[in-house]
């Protein structure tokens, strides 16, 4: 009963105002040098994500084992930031792979 009362007394406040009365005066009439807007909004159909927003902005989850833990972790990120990382790791690995041949073995 309450939230009826409440709804019914935001309704009244929200409610436009009635139509102008015909005591007040008419608008004045449009004069041809007159500029008017027009009260319809064309907007452009919206279009698909490309495939570089996607990587850019859609989150990707996924499971990542931890070295020494028997519980994997979500891991997320955007597909761009998990090839970012991925490239990285192979430098990485490529540096640390050319350092252990470039020493030999004696």
């Amino acid at each position: 009963m309450l939230t009826a009362l409440l709804a019914a007394a935001i309704f009244t406040q929200a409610a436009p105002a009635a139509a102008p009365s015909s005591t007040s005066s008419p608008a004045p009439a449009a004069t041809p040098g007159d500029k008017t807007v027009s009260p319809l909004v064309i907007t452009p159909e919206a279009k698909p994500p490309s495939a570089s927003d996607i990587q850019k902005y859609v989150l990707v989850c996924h499971n990542e084992t931890v070295l020494g833990s028997m519980f994997p972790k979500q891991v997320c990120a955007t597909q761009a930031q998990f090839t970012e990382r991925r490239n990285l790791d192979q430098q990485e690995v490529r540096r640390w792979q050319s350092l252990k041949t470039a020493g030999g073995s004696h």
